[in-house]
């Protein structure tokens, strides 16, 4: 195709649940924003004149913004009673400030470092979080 150089054109972004920003450059280029508190993925429409442009739908990845403490969840398997000796298992669920859960894949992305201490009376355990 030829390229146009001049703005002007109707063109909208489209993905559920968002809103994108798209501003004219008046040279034939056009960027769209989105600001989203929903982590996930997202087949985003663009659309000039409101017909499907090339390669569109495109798809983008929101991942969770950094952890926030307070809304992190612990839960134990089964009761939360222990045996001396025997290892007991819980699970941290970390989340960002919107709720969305931190779902790592392995590839080095994790900062968070969790510590955990078990309290008995005056007695503080230090505990291993992997």
């Amino acid at each position: 195709g030829i390229d146009v150089i001049v703005g002007g054109a109707s063109v909208s972004m489209t993905a559920a649940g968002n809103t994108f920003e798209v501003v004219d450059g008046a040279n034939g280029k056009y960027t769209g924003s989105v600001l989203s508190t929903a982590a996930g993925t997202y087949s985003v429409a663009v659309l000039l004149g409101g017909v499907a442009v090339s390669n569109s739908p495109v798809s983008l990845v929101l991942r969770p913004g950094q952890t926030e403490p307070a809304n992190c969840e612990i839960t134990m398997t089964g009761d939360f009673i222990g045996t001396a000796g025997v290892t007991s298992f819980f699970l941290i669920q970390a989340r960002d400030k919107y709720h969305n859960p931190q779902t790592y894949t392995g590839s080095g992305q994790s900062t968070d470092l969790f510590v955990a201490s078990i309290v008995l009376g005056s007695l503080s355990v230090p505990v291993t979080v992997t």
